[in-house]
């Protein structure tokens, strides 16, 4: 057990003494989501990009939710993939686009509901391995509309 610990921390030592070499980087977000006032959802947005010079690619998936009551738990989650662009060494800018699953946005739903989703948002560099994230995503669900606002911070390896 004690060979085990040793290893992974010399493996974590090494890894984070080579910042200059990061090109990934992976975030988890707490995200808060609304529609027309009728559902204040909260939960989480993990992100993961992989940035090689000024073009990267990023991939997202959330998971909201809220109980109202005792038995009627509403739901929303997505999964995105798409382009980041490095503005600087320390900004990006990334747009996504994917699928969105919904249950009980309405009281008379009786089952999930699929749609999409799009979002946009940054990335910026607090030193060379710690990022602050920010983004905004839009599911679209039949007619109805999720507008989600996620913050968080990513690590760079």
């Amino acid at each position: 057990m004690k060979r085990k610990f040793s290893v992974a921390f010399v493996f974590g030592l090494i890894v984070s003494s080579l910042p200059g070499y990061a090109d990934d980087n992976i975030s988890i977000n707490y995200g808060v989501g609304s529609t027309k006032g009728k559902h204040s959802l909260q939960g989480v947005n993990a992100e993961f990009l992989h940035q090689k010079d000024n073009i990267g690619v990023i991939g997202s998936a959330t998971y909201l939710s809220k109980t109202d009551g005792e038995y009627v738990k509403t739901q929303y989650a997505s999964i995105q993939v798409g382009p980041s662009f490095a503005l600087s060494d320390s900004f990006f800018l990334y747009g996504k686009a994917g699928i969105s699953a919904a249950s009980k946005l309405k009281d008379d739903q009786p089952n999930e509901k699929y749609g999409v989703a799009f979002s946009t948002g940054v990335k910026y560099k607090l030193v060379s391995n710690v990022t602050l994230n920010a983004g905004y995503e839009l599911g679209i669900i039949n007619d109805t509309t999720i507008n989600v606002a996620y913050l968080g911070v990513g690590y760079s390896f």
